[in-house]
């Protein structure tokens, strides 16, 4: 992987756009390998399919009854597929 000079948020929402191949999503894995994500490929058909059947299912799987959400990120790649998940 090439070194990239890119800083992104340590604590905030964002979007990381660019062209295909150019390793947007190498460069999270690498960034978030260390926290709790939930990470969802939605170009995995399956898991594409079960969010585009029920796209609350992504609130349910985030709220918590503790004070600490279980997850410190939540990556949704290419969430142009089932923009209803924003």
């Amino acid at each position: 992987m090439f070194e990239r000079s890119c800083k992104l948020p340590k604590n905030n929402s964002f979007f990381l756009f660019g062209a295909r191949g150019t390793g947007k999503t190498s460069l999270l894995r690498h960034q978030f390998k260390k926290n709790e994500v939930l990470w969802l490929d939605l170009l995995d058909r399956k898991v594409e399919d079960r969010y585009a059947l029920t796209p609350d299912l992504l609130f349910d799987e985030c709220k918590t009854r503790s004070a600490k959400p279980p997850y410190d990120w939540i990556v949704i790649d290419e969430i142009q597929k089932i923009p209803r998940l924003l």
